[in-house]
């Protein structure tokens, strides 16, 4: 319910994936400089804990009387989660984190978060529950769950 998706025009240049065009992978080597991940931390954390707290924000007023009980956030950097917790003066039992698990895993850190949270307990049946995450683009998306499973 509630989903919210955005992008940041003229962004490209904060997170660039460079790959190199090749009709093979058995076409020799690859020269690292022309394939490569480039990424300006700094703006990329000032993206990201200002668009986790605007969507977390939205999605919170959009479930009105029906608080979110729980949290699962993308991944991607334990500091950049510990920041919107102390800036949203969330508890941080709120929060499922497994990063220290499995790193940043990119578009599957939620899914991946959401199983880790169900079978551990975290996540009962009833809890309304946010998904927030954001990633290269840039751009950024929630959304708010009824976990329907009961907890294992």
């Amino acid at each position: 319910m509630h989903p919210i998706l955005s992008a940041t025009p003229d962004t490209d240049d904060v997170i660039v994936v460079k790959k190199e065009a090749r009709s093979t992978p058995f076409a020799g080597e690859v020269d690292p400089k022309r394939e490569s991940i480039r990424m300006k931390g700094a703006d990329v954390f000032t993206y990201a804990v200002a668009v986790l707290e605007k969507t977390l924000g939205d999605l919170s007023a959009r479930c009105g009387d029906q608080p979110i009980d729980k949290i699962v956030p993308h991944q991607a950097n334990e500091k950049i989660i510990d920041f919107v917790i102390r800036t949203m003066k969330f508890q941080r039992e709120q929060f499922f984190v497994n990063i220290a698990n499995y790193a940043n895993t990119s578009s599957a850190s939620i899914p991946i978060a959401l199983c880790d949270a169900w079978e551990s307990g975290w996540l009962n049946a009833g809890d309304r529950v946010a998904l927030v995450g954001f990633g290269s683009g840039l751009t950024s998306g929630g959304a708010v769950i009824d976990w329907t499973i009961p907890a294992k």
